[in-house]
């Protein structure tokens, strides 16, 4: 679901802000390298994503939540 909405950025719509929850919500269950193998290519849509996260929600950037994992997100980076 994170990878389909992650992909809604329009002036219109905008899906972030439910990426964001879902994050919030359910990052331990994630499979993250799944997730990150997923958008593949798309790496960098999910990065903004993650930072955005740490934007909203600050308090959980300390937590192990999304916005911790976006090191794992870049290919070759660490």
């Amino acid at each position: 679901m994170i990878w389909t909405k992650a992909f809604v950025m329009e002036r219109e719509r905008y899906d972030g802000g439910d990426v964001a929850h879902l994050l919030l919500k359910c990052s331990e269950q994630l499979d993250w390298h799944r997730l990150v193998s997923r958008f593949d290519s798309h790496w960098r849509v999910l990065l903004s994503h993650l930072i955005l996260f740490g934007y909203i929600y600050p308090s959980e950037k300390t937590t192990n939540t999304g916005a911790r994992r976006g090191r794992t997100v870049a290919p070759g980076r660490q």
